[in-house]
């Protein structure tokens, strides 16, 4: 939530207030910012992104889970649902996310599909769709 849902103003948590959160979760990166941080909640949270070590090594091994459950059972597993609320995160953010969750989930057989709303690749504004090519291929596909 940290990453994936800063400044999405419908959340009741400090994900709501947190801005520019990097990914993956560079201690270089993050440390000034924790540093900076006036309010204790967006430190605090800060802090545990950082600790958490969210890069596509943590990504793998938190979908592994699901992937080996799957496997156990004998059962497709499926992500219903993922990105990055693109409104505030920062692109290089997004981009490696999204990448980084869509090639694990390969790699692991396990399914997936995109939030496209306000987390994925397609933008509605005055009755037109635009596709944000950057999201497009890091979703492996090819972007117009």
């Amino acid at each position: 939530m940290t990453l994936t849902h800063q400044g999405a103003p419908w959340v009741k948590s400090v994900a709501s207030k947190l801005r520019d959160v990097p990914y993956p979760a560079d201690p270089a990166v993050l440390d000034p910012r924790i540093a900076k941080a006036d309010d204790p909640q967006i430190k605090r949270a800060l802090e545990r992104y950082r600790e958490e070590g969210w890069d596509r090594k943590k990504v793998e091994t938190e979908l592994a889970i699901v992937g080996e459950w799957a496997k156990q059972r004998g059962v497709f597993a499926t992500c219903n649902e993922f990105g990055v609320y693109r409104k505030v995160a920062p692109l290089s953010a997004r981009v490696a996310w999204t990448r980084d969750v869509r090639e694990s989930l390969e790699k692991l057989g396990i399914g997936w599909t995109i939030w496209d709303s306000t987390f994925g690749f397609l933008s509605r504004q005055d009755g037109q769709t635009s596709v944000d090519g950057d999201i497009a291929k890091a979703l492996g596909l090819k972007a117009p």
